[in-house]
């Protein structure tokens, strides 16, 4: 079964304790607002903190 992004993203966060959607999005080759979303999915859940990042607000700094 493949892991989702969510779940990806999270289990990235486990071993550091912030990541940048831009950093995540080049790092994996994914598009990058494919992994916003997945963060604010994670967000709306109360699992992560988001804040902007440079007040781009498709750049999201995530803290587990």
């Amino acid at each position: 079964m493949a892991v989702t992004l969510p779940e990806k993203i999270l289990l990235y966060l486990d071993s550091k304790d912030k990541a940048d959607s831009i950093q995540l999005a080049e790092e994996w080759k994914e598009d990058g607002q494919k992994v916003v979303g997945a963060i604010k999915s994670l967000d709306s859940l109360g699992n992560v903190r988001t804040s902007p990042r440079d007040f781009m607000f498709t750049a999201l700094i995530i803290h587990f």
